[in-house]
């Protein structure tokens, strides 16, 4: 699988994914999907470099063994857990999955993730009363 993905995690919110074509915008996507406000906390990839000039940016230095800033406790445990989440959806259901529908997956993966708290008949509910029509093969292909 060749497909790159990425996501947020509100601090007892709710998880965004989405599968990018390239790592060159990432700081763009933590723009387009965080509030200016918000303290946004990051590993040490330099693609987020420059987040300080519109958000109070904090990193964690894995390579450094570091894993949470002390005082204030940032860390990025949380989307880890996420990402740990939807590993173990990915090898112990599907198994594999194709770069064509990883956003398909990462979609469905991520509203399960932000409705876990709900029981799982609410659940299914829910999921049975956004079904709109048919999903014809052709369409599934395309």
């Amino acid at each position: 699988m060749t497909g790159i993905v990425w996501g947020a995690l509100e601090r007892n919110g709710e998880l965004r994914t989405f599968h990018i074509s390239t790592l060159k915008g990432v700081a763009d996507a933590v723009r387009g999907n965080v509030a200016d406000d918000a303290i946004v906390v990051t590993d040490e990839y330099t693609g987020y470099r420059g987040l300080g000039k519109t958000h109070f940016h904090k990193t964690v230095n894995h390579s450094q063994g570091e894993y949470a800033h002390t005082g204030n406790y940032y860390h990025i445990n949380s989307i880890e857990g996420a990402w740990s989440h939807i590993k173990r959806q990915i090898y112990g259901i599907h198994h594999w999955i194709s770069d064509k529908h990883l956003g398909r997956y990462l979609s469905e993966m991520t509203w399960r993730h932000n409705r876990r708290e709900m029981e799982e008949g609410d659940r299914l509910n829910e999921l049975l009363g956004r079904v709109e029509g048919r999903l014809m093969y052709k369409e599934l292909i395309a």
